[in-house]
């Protein structure tokens, strides 16, 4: 076998440092690279032909042995991982929450198993807390790579007797991953984002061309070897090794630049910066970009510390927003980002160093079984948090629990249908703004002996208005099926809500057809489309004889935030009371768009409610409730008890009463 896979390149350390300073530089500075986060797809493609060149150089020598590679991965990934998760929940028991504090505990739990993708994959809802405001969110990427540690060995080690079967597994796996993972990014994005088998196809680039380099030569191109062989022109493929790297180079550099996140990722953009990557490890460490650029010593040494360097930016970024509840400034970003180099070093030169450089084999058995005792003993402690977080907080300080349980009283519900007793329905149809009046129709109907049916159809983030669709959604498709469904005979009453002001502050919302164009100013005279097509919708409807409801905007903005309630000046946070808002000045931030909607709705002969008129007085919007906590979940949607307690007005369409509803239509049969 060559040995172009057992010699150190110091040139990959430095495809490293660019993978990892894209990724810095895009969670510190996103407009100024938006597509830094495709150093994550980098660095998967770097993993899969280092680990696979291990298992085929193991496999190819018939020793290589399950328990080392393991054991080699623990000592490999541990120790800075248990160091950064212990970090993280010291600094979280001073400043956090205790809502948030638990969410850390589990994330904690996420990142010591390994299964930090699935965690963030489930609180990928519409409700979940800021992505920002999660200090471990980033460890997704390390759960993809050591489920692909798992299983890889495995899959090599049953083919080790056949080249044909390798191959065969190789291409099986990639394309069948890539072809998923096309799938899934076009109907379900997180899914896609965050499920192994929709990453694998990038690992197993790295793998294929771990397959590839074990008939190269050290310092050739794999694809030159594989093109011209050992006889070839070595000028010839001297240059066809400086124009694979330089065509790699150009692709990561364009995919940083054009790839962000209103793209459609991973999917096809993802396999820009993977190509890249793959073309640059192809080339060798002779071509000029690796030898020159790559592997000089700047590269090698942010390449070096990459790893640790990954781990500790993002939380360091991510409290820095929860403590100051805004994004940090650029002083403290560039700070941080220092910091988090400092850091680095130091985790790997008295962390790292010490456990990589022992040769004694009693001594490595001892520090991987020790690694492995505080990995579980981390994991324990993250779901000992999760469990006991009320406890915890009320050590701290008891009304901090109000806040805390005011930020995490219901769920988002999207579509439920309970059966009335009457041979009619009320439907409501709208966003989270709509799920939000979910709790006072449950209490309803668990009280009301004579009701309609009530069936809820939401879509967080997609407001019920016909022809308008928004990036990564599907809401032409969910508005198209509600409409639908509102016309139906056994549907009499209608009720529409949403946060109308997201038409404006979403900035995705584009007309089908036009993906990808500047972001759609519905307030702009051309785009009188859009809250004509709801006019038509409510015209239709009552045309039908149907009753039809629309709801303005509640109660939101910055001075609804939980966050805002917490007193940060000292060490260990501490609950404050926070003054209401004026009734005035709240509905003329909603004015531009609520307008529309209200006019809209008159003109198609809609009913009009006002929210506020249940959460506020005639001047003032309280943001906090008699015991001190919340009236708000998040800053935008109201708390369950809140809701119960003063949305009475949502009962008349609920509850049956003959008299009342005798000018509505019967039923069709």
């Amino acid at each position: 076998m060559s040995n172009a896979l057992s010699k150190y390149r110091p040139d990959i350390d430095g495809l490293r440092a660019v993978a990892v300073s894209g990724v810095l530089l895009f969670h510190a500075f996103p407009k100024h690279l938006p597509g830094g986060f495709v150093g994550v797809d980098i660095f998967f493609v770097i993993s899969g032909y280092l680990i696979s060149g291990i298992i085929f150089a193991g496999l190819q020598r018939g020793s290589f042995d399950f328990i080392e590679f393991y054991s080699r991965r623990i000592r490999r990934i541990f120790p800075a991982l248990v160091l950064v998760l212990a970090a993280c929940l010291a600094f979280g028991w001073f400043c956090l929450m205790p809502m948030a504090f638990r969410q850390l505990g589990k994330h904690v739990l996420g990142g010591a198993a390994f299964c930090s993708n699935f965690v963030l994959l489930h609180e990928s809802g519409y409700f979940d807390v800021e992505a920002v405001r999660k200090p471990l969110r980033h460890l997704w990427s390390l759960g993809i790579e050591e489920q692909y540690y798992l299983v890889w060995p495995a899959m090599l080690f049953l083919c080790r007797k056949g080249e044909r079967a390798t191959r065969l597994l190789l291409i099986t796996l990639g394309l069948g991953s890539f072809a998923f993972s096309l799938y899934m990014t076009w109907t379900y994005q997180a899914m896609a984002y965050y499920l192994p088998f929709t990453r694998f196809w990038e690992l197993m680039i790295g793998s294929g061309l771990a397959y590839l380099a074990r008939h190269g030569n050290t310092g050739e191109s794999a694809v030159v070897a594989r093109w011209i062989g050992k006889t070839g022109n070595p000028r010839l493929a001297a240059r066809i090794a400086d124009a694979e790297a330089s065509l790699g180079a150009l692709a990561v550099v364009l995919a940083f630049i054009l790839i962000n996140e209103r793209r459609m990722f991973p999917g096809w953009w993802a396999l820009l910066a993977c190509a890249g990557a793959a073309l640059i490890i192809s080339a060798g460490p002779a071509a000029w970009i690796n030898r020159r650029i790559l592997a000089s010593r700047p590269f090698v040494w942010i390449g070096l510390i990459s790893y640790p360097l990954y781990l500790w930016h993002w939380p360091l970024l991510s409290f820095a927003d929860i403590v100051d509840n805004q994004t940090p400034s650029v002083a403290y970003r560039v700070a941080a980002i220092a910091a988090s180099v400092a850091l680095a070093w130091a985790t790997f030169a008295f962390v790292e160093l010490p456990v990589r450089q022992s040769r004694d084999r009693v001594r490595l058995r001892r520090v991987t079984l020790k690694l492995a005792g505080q990995m579980m003993l981390v994991a324990l402690i993250g779901a000992t948090i999760d469990y006991n977080f009320v406890q915890s907080a009320s050590a701290r300080d008891p009304q901090m629990v109000n806040i805390s349980e005011a930020t995490s009283d219901w769920e988002g519900i999207d579509d439920v249908i309970v059966p009335g007793s009457v041979a009619r329905t009320v439907l409501f149809f709208g966003d989270s703004h709509m799920e939000q009046y979910w709790p006072r129709a449950e209490l309803v109907t668990q009280r009301a002996p004579s009701r309609r049916t009530v069936e809820f159809r939401t879509l967080g983030g997609c407001a019920p208005i016909p022809g308008l669709e928004r990036l990564h959604k599907q809401c032409v498709e969910f508005v198209s099926a509600g409409l639908a469904r509102a016309a139906q005979a056994d549907v009499d009453t209608v009720i529409f809500a949403a946060q109308w002001s997201g038409l404006l502050t979403y900035g995705d919302y584009y007309r089908p057809g036009a993906a990808g164009a500047a972001p759609l100013d519905v307030l702009s005279p051309e785009n009188a489309w859009v809250f004509d097509g709801f006019e038509r919708a409510i015209a239709h409807l009552r045309a039908l004889h149907k009753r039809v409801i629309v709801l303005s905007s509640s109660p939101k903005g910055d001075a609804f935030d939980p966050y805002l309630m917490v007193d940060r000046r000292r060490l260990i946070p501490r609950a404050k009371a926070v003054q209401p808002v004026s009734r005035v000045s709240l509905q003329s931030s909603f004015a531009a768009v609520d307008g529309r909607i209200r006019a809209a709705a008159q003109k198609g002969g809609a009913q009009l409610l006002d929210p506020m008129d249940w959460f506020c007085d005639d001047s003032l919007c309280p943001v906090q409730d008699a015991e001190g906590r919340p009236i708000s979940k998040d800053g935008s949607h109201i708390r369950a008890s809140v809701v119960r307690a003063q949305a009475t007005a949502l009962d008349q369409f609920i509850v049956w009463q003959p008299a009342a509803n005798a000018a509505l239509p019967a039923p069709m049969p």
